[in-house]
């Protein structure tokens, strides 16, 4: 699904708050006008409907150039559909579309049972509306709840509002219903610009085309070929990777034609101007993933005559191009990372392509410059006075000796875990020039700055990388905090160790780290359900998804996260914010809670937790005294890994922690 992040002023409408004259709501019958004998007692709820400081946070959905399809446009019957929601926690596993009559219903399955019903409408309408006009939830055959809810039109956001067993307060959502996920079959004649219907003959053409979906970093050449062959439409789709080794349209499974080069697929089109579902298989991760994406042909761009000497698609790309001037003497140097490549040249030299950023050439000190390869940044190992505005960099600088060619920081000395850098920056010996979004220009100047080493944080600040690299300061952001394999993320070390003339020394710490996690022996029979999580004042829940490093650490060592499925495969998002009765749904028989302490700060015992939600004392881990808090210097310190999937693995066990094994940076909360 097409998701982007919201911005605060989102769905505004969609969160409106009742705060007077509200009605009780009776969490088994609806709302009544009066509470009933046994709840005579109770005080009356002071809202109806979830500010937005309830809610986890929302998405948008993107329309844009969606038209809305009425039901005369489709034929009668019944279809797969898919619907995009704007919460992570309204999640509904599979939808039916039924047309009859000139009407249309959708029946949606639920992933959850925490909605008692659904109203066509926004929260504030559904709190003043009568209970006849509400829709309850049914279960199908395997105990799924199930909606069926009237539609008007799809390809358009409607606007529902589900009503929490839990906390008994109306909750706004906007649904979007796909019609580009329907089969070609649900529509009538002419509604869908066939070849057919545009007259296209038998010959070669050219059309423009786009594409939606992933994360939004791959894209597709256009215009590109189309070609009709005895009435069949085919379009010749080059994707800016190498890296897709087949595409699925319409059922049939199509593979990469151009090997070597960007990935190439001759595809079947059979209509225009209306998205058309697809699905790619890329290889660019630690493992295969499929993703879906969406391909619009326009019908008024069509062109006749071929246009494949303009596609590019058998010509050299850049990355095969780069590949020549390298001329590598040995395979890549990177064996988990997704993020970056490193070789070494036949000089000696290291090439490294930190992907969707820049490439950086890394110059041996007794090496002169290597003209042939080409690279957006050239510096000589070993070079002093960097600037690291990226403090978990620090750490592999630490491990490798190499402090004193760290010159400046924006960490202050009292921000930092590591006591020998706290007590570098205190001496003045790492000078503190500002925060990252707003340094001292004149001190970086002042002290040589040559290099700046910055986290991804530097795009919501865009005029500070621009200034600094107006003052001829290079920047390298390092990505090493969005790799999905703990390993990938830990290898960033060897960027560092080339960059200081440490790589040999920065190999064997890779190395033996990889050892020691092999040694680590899992002991726990089957996999435990473990989250890891922080809860806010408001009781609002921040729980850490699959993707994250700490959940990959946590797998390593036995640990199962049970939210798999709120995040795409592709997706680089790795925590989420959740409702209370939401996250109790998945963590209430949880083997083991480890509180995130980044966030929220540390806490010490149980009772701190259950002054966050008093539902924690219904969780087993709770009972059975099985809840941690991750201590806060974990997360300036990669280099610690093997360390903390040792603690992991140690809490796995059923049994008590042996004596003289200790949890370095975990501790079990005291009653």
């Amino acid at each position: 699904m097409l998701k982007k992040t919201i911005k605060k002023s989102l769905i505004l409408a969609a969160s409106l708050v009742i705060l007077g004259g509200c009605s009780y709501v009776d969490t088994v019958n609806g709302p009544a006008d009066t509470p009933d004998e046994k709840n005579e007692d109770m005080e009356k709820p002071e809202k109806t409907v979830a500010e937005a400081e309830d809610m986890a946070e929302a998405v948008i959905l993107d329309t844009e150039g969606l038209k809305p399809v009425y039901s005369e446009s489709l034929n009668e019957g019944e279809y797969d559909i898919e619907v995009d929601s704007s919460s992570s926690m309204f999640r509904i596993t599979k939808a039916r579309l039924k047309v009859s009559q000139g009407k249309m219903t959708v029946t949606m399955t639920m992933g959850g049972k925490g909605y008692l019903y659904l109203y066509p409408g926004t929260g504030e309408e559904a709190s003043k509306a009568d209970k006849e006009s509400y829709i309850a939830f049914l279960e199908d055959e395997e105990g799924n709840h199930t909606f069926t809810v009237p539609i008007e039109a799809l390809d358009r956001e409607e606007a529902f509002a589900a009503f929490s067993k839990k906390k008994e307060l109306w909750y706004d959502r906007i649904l979007v219903f796909r019609s580009d996920s329907l089969d070609q079959e649900a529509f009538k004649k002419g509604v869908l610009k066939t070849p057919e219907e545009l007259g296209l003959e038998d010959g070669e053409y050219s059309v423009e085309v786009s594409l939606k979906g992933g994360s939004g970093k791959a894209s597709i050449t256009s215009p590109t070929e189309l070609f009709v062959s005895e009435g069949r439409c085919f379009a010749k789709i080059e994707w800016s990777s190498k890296n897709y080794d087949y595409m699925i349209v319409e059922g049939e499974k199509l593979y990469n034609e151009n090997e070597g080069g960007n990935s190439l697929f001759t595809i079947p089109v059979s209509y225009f101007d209306k998205e058309m579902k697809v699905t790619a298989d890329t290889l660019a991760m630690s493992k295969a993933h499929e993703i879906d994406y969406s391909l619009l042909f326009l019908s008024d761009t069509i062109k006749e005559g071929g246009t494949l000497e303009n596609v590019g698609a058998l010509s050299p790309t850049k990355e095969a191009e780069d590949e020549k001037k390298i001329n590598k003497a040995q395979d890549s140097l990177i064996k988990y990372s997704e993020k970056f490549d490193m070789l070494r040249t036949k000089e000696g030299n290291f090439y490294v392509d930190i992907f969707d950023d820049k490439s950086i050439l890394i110059l041996k000190k007794d090496n002169k410059e290597d003209g042939d390869i080409k690279a957006d940044i050239t510096i000589r190992e070993g070079e002093g006075d960097i600037y690291l505005a990226s403090s978990s960099v620090m750490d592999f600088f630490r491990e490798l000796s190499n402090l004193s060619l760290v010159s400046m920081t924006s960490t202050r000395s009292e921000d930092w875990s590591m006591p020998k850098v706290a007590e570098m920056v205190d001496k003045g010996d790492i000078k503190y020039v500002g925060k990252y979004s707003a340094p001292d220009y004149e001190l970086l100047i002042s002290n040589g700055c040559k290099l700046a080493v910055e986290n991804t944080m530097i795009y919501h600040n865009p005029e500070v990388k621009e200034n600094l690299e107006k003052l001829g300061i290079d920047v390298l952001v390092e990505r090493s905090s969005y790799e999905r394999a703990p390993l990938g993320r830990l290898e960033w070390i060897k960027l560092y160790g080339a960059l200081t003339g440490s790589y040999e020394k920065a190999e064997a710490f890779f190395e033996k780290s990889v050892e020691e996690l092999s040694d680590i022996k899992n002991t726990v029979s089957k996999k435990k359900k473990v989250i890891c999580f922080s809860v806010n004042e408001k009781g609002i829940v921040n729980i850490k998804l699959p993707n994250d490093y700490l959940s990959a650490l946590i797998e390593m060592a036995g640990g199962d996260n049970p939210f798999k499925e709120l995040v795409d495969e592709d997706s680089d998002k790795t925590g989420m914010n959740i409702e209370m009765e939401s996250f109790f749904e998945e963590a209430k028989d949880a083997d083991i809670l480890i509180y995130n302490s980044t966030i929220e700060g540390e806490i010490d015992t149980l009772k701190e937790l259950y002054d966050r939600g008093e539902i924690f004392k219904e969780m087993k881990a709770c009972k059975e005294g099985r809840v941690y808090c991750m201590v806060n210097d974990v997360f300036q310190q990669p280099t610690i890994m093997t360390k903390l999937v040792k603690d992991f693995s140690l809490i796995m066990d059923e049994k008590d922690i042996k004596e003289g094994d200790k949890l370095n940076y975990l501790r079990k909360l005291s009653s």
